[in-house]
């Protein structure tokens, strides 16, 4: 009796778990899937949002590279237009004055010159700036000088 009770027992546990096995498999591979799925679809979208971000900062970059590149040609582009305004400025007195003004020519040039030519200026009154200049360039190097 006992071995009939037990393989009763055993048959419907036997029964039981294969009912239920198969039910609990069905319910959890899709319940897997589905946890694996949103698994991927999460690290997909946080990679996809880095890659976008990190490509967005180097578009940025090279957006500020082509902003300061363009600043620095505007500038030597600026300098070149303020040089060719001064020697505008120079072509234009000589045309008005028919001679070049060699005080300020040497004043850049040399600020000692400078304060030599503007103690001959002091001196010299409105004598022609030609004149002035061999006047004083005749000093400095000692010569005596024709004229231009």
């Amino acid at each position: 009796m006992k071995k009939a009770i037990f393989d009763a027992v055993n048959a419907a546990v036997t029964a039981a778990v294969k009912d239920a096995v198969p039910v609990a498999v069905n319910n959890a591979i899709p319940q897997a899937v589905g946890a694996a799925i949103s698994a991927s679809i999460n690290i997909n979208f946080s990679t996809a949002i880095d890659q976008a971000a990190k490509e967005r900062v180097k578009e940025i970059e090279r957006m500020m590279e082509c902003k300061l590149e363009r600043i620095i040609r505007a500038a030597k582009l600026e300098a070149k237009v303020q040089a060719a305004q001064e020697m505008i400025t120079e072509r234009a007195c000589v045309m008005a004055n028919g001679s070049f003004p060699w005080h300020r020519w040497l004043e850049s040039k040399n600020e000692e010159d400078g304060e030599k030519i503007r103690q001959w200026n002091a001196e010299l009154g409105e004598m022609h700036e030609e004149e002035r200049y061999a006047k004083w360039k005749k000093e400095r190097d000692g010569v005596q000088t024709r004229g231009w």
